[in-house]
């Protein structure tokens, strides 16, 4: 099926956006809308770098390659940039719920 303009636009106003909380070492992430979408790992990464100091993230800048390996993290998806960030020994845990 081809989608003409307004079918796509019909479609873009039946999304629903899904915005999650998102914890990292036990503290919630801060920002500045009510919490993130789900597609937001951009808008996140920047949040857990800003605040890296308060969430606990460790060895961001420690050598220039944990640095470059932070700046690479798979910011896909939240919950993929939390998983990769974890793996890479950055974070120990992380939570993410959905805001009702």
């Amino acid at each position: 099926m081809r989608y003409n303009n307004k079918c796509k636009e019909d479609i873009k106003l039946k999304e629903v956006i899904i915005m999650m909380t998102v914890k990292v070492n036990g503290i919630e992430v801060v920002t500045i809308k009510d919490g993130f979408e789900f597609f937001d790992g951009e808008l996140l990464w920047q949040a857990l770098s800003e605040q890296a100091r308060d969430l606990g993230i460790v060895g961001i800048s420690d050598t220039e390659e944990n640095l470059a390996d932070w700046e690479n993290l798979d910011d896909e998806n939240i919950e993929t940039l939390l998983k990769d960030a974890k793996e890479q020994g950055f974070i120990e845990d992380y939570e993410i719920e959905e805001i009702n």
